[in-house]
């Protein structure tokens, strides 16, 4: 079991020999954590990765209060009526569907590739292997990126290693779909056509 904000495993249980496991002891309330499983069978080992965090919630308090210095300013002046209020959309999609936040995706039109004279099989697998260049190469990208922006950077190592996920597996796609189905019935996307995958 790891703790999210320090990435420190906290705990951790060897030879368990059901499908189910309850921890010995409780988890802390409104911390974020994540799984980690490696099984072995035979010679064969594989590791398998909680999809994202998870808390246990206590409803009689909030999950988070985030604070921000002066810009932009969270709180009205003299003179103003309103207040900003900031919400962590990816965590909150995750608790209510849980289901994986894609907040974007490498995707082209069918069509478009007749302009190009590429196939679909050239396509994807030019975006593969740029995929995994990138991820061949996370600290160069480290390193070109830390004097760009004001960033430190093992949050930029953080973010190209754990907050972005490279494949667009079966739960993502259901979350395109929901995003798509919800936006749908309140109008702020017409309806869309099914999803199409190369």
């Amino acid at each position: 079991m790891q703790r999210v904000a320090t990435s420190v495993i906290e705990s951790t249980y060897t030879n368990l020999s059901d499908t189910t496991f309850q921890l010995p002891h409780p988890l802390e309330r409104n911390t974020a954590y994540r799984w980690l499983l490696v099984v072995h069978a035979g010679t064969d080992t594989s590791i398998v990765r909680s999809q994202g965090s998870f808390l246990v919630v206590d409803l009689g308090m909030p999950t988070a209060t985030l604070l921000y210095q002066n810009f932009p300013n969270p709180f009205p002046a003299a003179g103003r009526d309103s207040t900003c209020l900031w919400f962590d959309l990816a965590h909150e999609w995750h608790i209510r569907t849980e289901l994986p936040w894609v907040a974007a995706v490498w995707a082209v039109r069918p069509e478009a590739l007749g302009p190009l004279n590429l196939t679909a099989a050239q396509l994807t697998e030019d975006l593969e292997a740029s995929r995994n260049h990138g991820l061949l190469n996370i600290e160069k990208l480290v390193e070109q990126w830390t004097p760009r922006i004001a960033i430190p950077p093992a949050t930029i190592r953080h973010y190209l290693s754990s907050n972005i996920h490279y494949v667009l597996n079966t739960d993502c796609i259901r979350a395109i779909e929901r995003f798509r189905q919800y936006a749908a019935e309140v109008d702020v996307l017409p309806p869309l056509p099914r999803l199409r995958f190369l």
